[in-house]
């Protein structure tokens, strides 16, 4: 059960990562900053 819990946190950290990364190229491509 907490091999689970943890993996999850992980899964959520990298998600996290992805999508704030995602946010900073949306936000350069507003920007024009490409």
């Amino acid at each position: 059960m907490a091999g689970i819990a943890v993996s999850t946190r992980n899964l959520v950290k990298v998600y996290g990562g992805s999508v704030r990364a995602l946010d900073d190229v949306s936000i350069n491509v507003n920007r024009g900053e490409v």
